[in-house]
């Protein structure tokens, strides 16, 4: 199966009718905590993912589906499933902090071939299906043309790993450019897609898979590139150290001798034929 126009429709009703209730319980919403105090999960994560499997599987049957919450629940008959996060943000979502979004995707053979971002406070539903471009509310949307000096970027890395590496790291970024960050994946890719901010950089970062799946797309049909840190364009959705930026400073992070991410070397080549 691939993904089409009426797949799209459907993620969209689907998600949009989601947010309904996230909507009312936006701010009131009780909480208990997961691996930390900052790292939320409440009813609504669980039953939200669980409307979202329940409903997928009635108009889809043989695809699979993972969620945040409950991992994976179907594996589908075939090389598809669909990837969820109810409510990418808890914290933000229980703050009142309009940052929090809800997010599907569909990967196919191991490729991301539909995205919907959708910020329930907001009203904003970000879209995007492989080949056909990126929407934000049915408006077309473009990543910026802004080089990496005088640009802003969000930056995702794990400073409690390598601390002394990855702080180094963080700050020779930060040398580079101002560093944006809500700690909020969806909200971010949004703001790519859209040129508002320049580009996301995750390396050793806290998402998974689901937190990245549909902001990749997004960001892609936007115009911008997306690759693994060290990969010349190449990404796979399972290596989580990447680049969602525009084309300018996609080069400037990978070109020349003050290249913060250098494109590795082939270890072999091979002869043309």
């Amino acid at each position: 199966m691939q993904a089409n126009r009426e797949m799209m429709n459907e993620a969209c009703r689907l998600i949009t009718h989601a947010g309904i209730k996230l909507k009312e319980n936006f701010g009131c919403c009780d909480s208990r905590c997961k691996s930390n105090p900052h790292d939320l999960v409440t009813d609504l994560d669980r039953s939200t993912e669980e409307f979202l499997n329940t409903e997928l599987e009635r108009l889809y049957p043989e695809i699979g589906f993972e969620g945040e919450e409950f991992g994976l629940a179907r594996a589908g008959s075939g090389d598809s499933r669909w990837l969820a996060d109810p409510i990418d943000g808890t914290f933000h979502f229980v703050k009142g902090i309009p940052h929090a979004t809800t997010m599907l995707a569909l990967l196919e053979n191991g490729v991301v071939t539909l995205g919907v971002i959708y910020n329930f406070v907001t009203h904003e539903l970000f879209t995007a299906l492989r080949g056909g471009g990126a929407y934000r509310n049915g408006e077309r949307i473009h990543v910026s043309d802004q080089p990496l000096h005088g640009s802003c970027v969000s930056v995702e890395i794990r400073r409690d790993r390598d601390y002394a590496a990855n702080r180094e790291f963080y700050y020779r970024i930060h040398d580079r450019t101002m560093i944006y960050h809500t700690l909020n994946c969806g909200y971010e890719f949004g703001l790519v897609a859209s040129g508002k901010l320049d580009g996301r950089i995750c390396y050793q970062p806290w998402g998974t898979h689901l937190d990245f799946a549909s902001g990749s797309l997004l960001v892609h049909e936007a115009g911008g590139i997306v690759s693994n840190i060290g990969k010349d364009r190449q990404y796979d959705v399972m290596d989580l150290d990447l680049l969602a930026v525009n084309p300018a400073i996609y080069r400037d992070l990978t070109e020349g001798d003050q290249a913060l991410f250098p494109i590795e070397p082939l270890l072999f080549s091979i002869d043309p034929v």
